[in-house]
């Protein structure tokens, strides 16, 4: 790299030159350092190997191929039996007696044309009788204006205790639902002002005196 550094003066005619820095005196040249004859260097490191010499033995690929790790991965399932994902088993058959979807988000915040979601959602319990206490909590999307239940023939509605947060609780009303049945599924929906909605089946058990 070359760097030149020019300091402009204005002078008058007439007046002198101002002094500046002596300039350096221009270096002499002179040959560049060489070797001597029938110098040789070193081998430099981290190069490949030099090439193999007809008739060397080759190396073994054991030397060369390391071993490969243990594999923790699931062997595939064979063509004629294809892996299926199990399905969750219904709430209503699980000791707790509460169904559980999903959970609270961080943020439910959505803009009045994004499609309406329901992020979480719990009901207890989930073995009824006619009569029995039913809760039932939701967590949807800020857009969400109606949250209801579906109970057979009949709707329970949800009453908004804040922002895309709904909860009610009622007696489970088991007239709505034929005499033979021992499991139901009930289904709660969540609606836009225009009519679109989401929905989650929650499953039951039914007990008759």
């Amino acid at each position: 790299e070359l760097i030149i550094v020019v300091t402009p003066h204005v002078v008058k005619p007439g007046t002198s030159v101002l002094s500046g820095p002596p300039i350096r005196a221009i270096p002499t040249p002179s040959a560049l350092p060489t070797l001597p004859p029938n110098t040789h260097l070193p081998p430099p490191s981290g190069q490949f190997p030099a090439p193999r010499t007809p008739g060397a033995p080759a190396l073994s690929v054991a030397a060369t191929t390391p071993a490969p790790a243990a594999s923790t991965t699931v062997p595939a399932a064979a063509p004629e039996n294809p892996v299926q994902t199990p399905a969750p088993s219904p709430s209503a058959f699980a000791q707790t007696n509460v169904f559980t979807f999903g959970s609270p988000p961080q943020s439910n915040f959505a803009k009045p044309s994004d499609p309406v979601q329901i992020f979480y959602a719990t009901l207890s319990p989930t073995v009824v009788a006619n009569g029995t206490s039913v809760h039932i909590a939701a967590v949807t999307t800020t857009n969400a204006s109606a949250v209801k239940l579906r109970i057979g023939a009949e709707t329970i509605g949800l009453s908004q205790t804040g922002v895309g947060q709904w909860q009610a609780t009622f007696p489970f009303p088991a007239t709505a639902v034929p005499t033979s049945e021992t499991t139901m599924t009930t289904t709660l929906i969540a609606s836009r002002s225009d009519g679109t909605s989401s929905s989650v089946p929650i499953p039951l058990s039914l007990t008759r005196p």
